[in-house]
């Protein structure tokens, strides 16, 4: 990052990850180099951490270089089912065959396949119009948990499904 007012060369794409709050410092080092040369730049942040980049987003809207992409959580062959939170309950609920319930299930999940995240993000990087916003790449309805676990036992007919009461209810 340091050394990139160095460089002579034109940047003229940028993909950025947004992550810690180290990237905020870093992605505003870099808006300098980025402004100079002109370089579309793509920020990229999970669906679960858009709001800690909620005030990065909104003192950077008018910049026209700059577009934001708030993520789901990218699933297919090629992401190991451990690296996601969905993806282990997914591998959870599999190798054991049951499922437990116990209450707020109706939680929004944002998955989105792999190459349509990929695709998404490739269309933004390299479209012919310039211009901000922040654009938004997982599925318009969100699944919830039981909606999800419904699909998988589509796939699963096996998976038992256990409701678990919840305590509050067992002390009244």
């Amino acid at each position: 990052v340091y050394l990139l007012d160095k460089i002579v060369e034109q940047i003229d794409y940028a993909l950025l990850f947004l992550e810690t709050r180290e990237d905020a410092r870093n992605l505003t080092l870099l808006l300098k180099k980025f402004e100079k040369d002109g370089t579309k730049v793509v920020c990229v942040m999970t669906v679960e951490r858009a709001q800690e980049w909620y005030e990065v987003m909104l003192s950077l809207k008018q910049n026209p270089l700059i577009s934001f992409i708030i993520l789901g959580e990218p699933y297919g062959p090629h992401i190991p089912l451990a690296n996601s939170p969905l993806g282990t309950f997914i591998f959870s609920a599999l190798k054991n065959k049951k499922v437990m319930l116990g209450g707020n299930d109706l939680t929004p999940l944002f998955p989105i396949f792999e190459t349509d995240a990929i695709h998404g993000i490739h269309f933004l990087l390299f479209r012919n119009t310039t211009g901000c916003g922040v654009f938004f790449l997982f599925y318009r309805s969100p699944h919830t948990l039981i909606s999800a676990i419904h699909l998988l036992k589509r796939i699963e007919p096996e998976l038992a499904i256990e409701f678990q009461e919840r305590r509050d209810a067992q002390e009244e």
